[in-house]
């Protein structure tokens, strides 16, 4: 069983086959994922390609070590009335907020979103990277857009692997 190196004892013990999304579809892989989503629930993906974890993770880290008063240029409206995003952008850390959490809320890129859909406030842009996209942290953005990207793709190849 693959299993992810950085894996907690106590979930070692889950049996969980990943199943590799850098072979071609078949009806192999239609049967694999069919037996996962009936019997498991969930899949466990492994090779998907393009996708490079550790770069994913160094822009996370890189995403939260960005300086407060940077950062706050991409709250939310309800937490920095001077910004005009109001449902995509940065959430910070609250205190006593039941979640415990920080994060960057992406909407898709405008060109993935139909010209009929993007008059509603959910698609609003993602306020983009502190000092523009050839600035200290543009390389975040992109890599944050990658794996945006890929993971759509992933997921529309999924659900039409699913829906054969």
């Amino acid at each position: 069983v693959d299993r992810h190196p950085d894996t907690p004892p106590a979930m070692a013990k889950a049996d969980l086959h990943a199943i590799d999304m850098s072979q071609p579809d078949s009806p192999e892989m239609v049967a694999e994922l069919m037996h996962h989503m009936e019997t498991v629930g969930f899949l466990l993906l492994k090779n998907i390609p393009g996708y490079d974890e550790a770069r994913f993770f160094e822009a996370c880290k890189a995403l939260h070590a960005v300086p407060p008063e940077l950062k706050r240029t991409l709250y939310l409206s309800k937490d920095a009335p001077e910004n005009s995003n109001h449902y995509r952008g940065y959430q910070p850390f609250k205190p006593n907020d039941p979640s415990h959490k920080e994060f960057l809320d992406m909407g898709l890129p405008s060109e993935m979103v139909a010209e009929s859909e993007k008059c509603y406030p959910l698609y609003e842009e993602t306020p983009g990277a502190p000092g523009g996209p050839n600035g200290p942290y543009g390389w975040i953005w992109a890599e944050l857009h990658t794996v945006q990207s890929l993971w759509h793709h992933l997921s529309i190849r999924l659900m039409r692997l699913l829906a054969c």
